[in-house]
């Protein structure tokens, strides 16, 4: 793949996301319907897409590469970790600001972008396998865990109330979030050696392509409800995200003795923008909602130089 065809695959996103900025801009959607936006994609768009996902992949196929899976999730829950130390401790902002934080560079958007660099680069089986498993690390280990620390974060007032009833209260509102159920009950599913019927491709095919769209223009639309600003903070996060991201991938590989395609995917992937999931679940939560959509375009412009240098480089 050469850095035209890089590109060319990079353009579509900007255009969505110019598209949904345009709209936002002229008002056409109030806030409102932003919100409705935002909530249909992490509420319906996106558990469906991870539950078709996971569904349709075999269970001889998630089982035999245990390493990749590890890996992936190692280096997602390492950024995490950082990103929430970075909030708290470097940046002094709360904790509901650096769970965003954490997810803006732990979470890159490999579930709408991977598709067709992979593709264009591996086997379409062995992508759609590294792109799987990506999608079940963040589902169920990342986004459930950034969900309790915001959740916690923003929860009311528990004056009196014993902590164990407070916490009790805040993963069972974690656990009805279908963002978080979906992706089990997915892999429940296949534990059992569910097998889908044969129309399921089609309806994973019709599910992935609108969840990206609607992801990205509703992205677009966050961006223009707030003002944009690229300062130190997000310029500072889009280059932890895409090159110390992949970076410590390529270690993480190293130790687990990741090699071959599955090594090259797995850096590939992390090489591309932070996730639109950062900036919605900062519209959800009402938190560093302009500085993570600052981080987003921050990071999407940054990627034409890291998603090039990592496909040169393992591709």
């Amino acid at each position: 793949m050469s850095v035209a065809d890089i590109i060319s695959v990079l353009i579509p996103v900007f255009v969505v996301i110019g598209l949904g900025y345009l709209a936002g801009a002229r008002k056409i959607f109030d806030a409102d319907q932003v919100e409705g936006f935002n909530e249909f994609v992490l509420g319906f768009a996106l558990p469906a897409m991870v539950f078709a996902g996971v569904v349709a992949t075999p269970r001889s196929v998630l089982l035999g590469d245990a390493a990749l899976f590890v890996g992936v999730t190692a280096v997602q829950l390492l950024f995490m970790g950082l990103g929430l130390a970075l909030g708290r401790i470097v940046l002094k902002r709360d904790l509901a600001s650096s769970a965003i934080i954490a997810l803006m560079i732990a979470v890159p958007t490999a579930a709408f972008m991977g598709t067709p660099i992979l593709d264009a680069l591996f086997r379409k089986a062995s992508s759609s396998l590294a792109i799987s498993l990506y999608a079940i690390a963040v589902n169920t280990v990342i986004l459930p865990l950034a969900i309790v620390i915001l959740e916690w974060a923003t929860r009311p007032t528990d004056e009196g109330r014993p902590f164990g009833a407070v916490l009790r209260r805040v993963l069972m509102t974690t656990a009805s979030r279908s963002i978080v159920w979906s992706p089990f009950l997915a892999l429940a599913l296949v534990a059992v050696g569910f097998e889908p019927p044969d129309p399921f491709d089609a309806t994973l095919d019709l599910i992935g392509q609108a969840t990206s769209a609607v992801a990205l223009f509703a992205s677009g639309l966050i961006i223009a409800r707030f003002r944009v600003t690229l300062g130190i903070e997000p310029i500072a996060l889009a280059i932890i995200k895409n090159v110390a991201q992949p970076a410590a991938m390529i270690g993480i590989a190293a130790v687990l003795g990741i090699t071959g395609v599955a090594r090259s995917e797995a850096v590939i992937l992390t090489a591309m923008p932070a996730s639109v999931v950062g900036p919605m679940f900062a519209v959800r939560y009402g938190s560093y909602e302009s500085e993570s959509a600052s981080t987003l375009i921050a990071s999407t412009v940054l990627s034409i130089a890291t998603m090039v240098a990592a496909v040169l480089l393992f591709g």
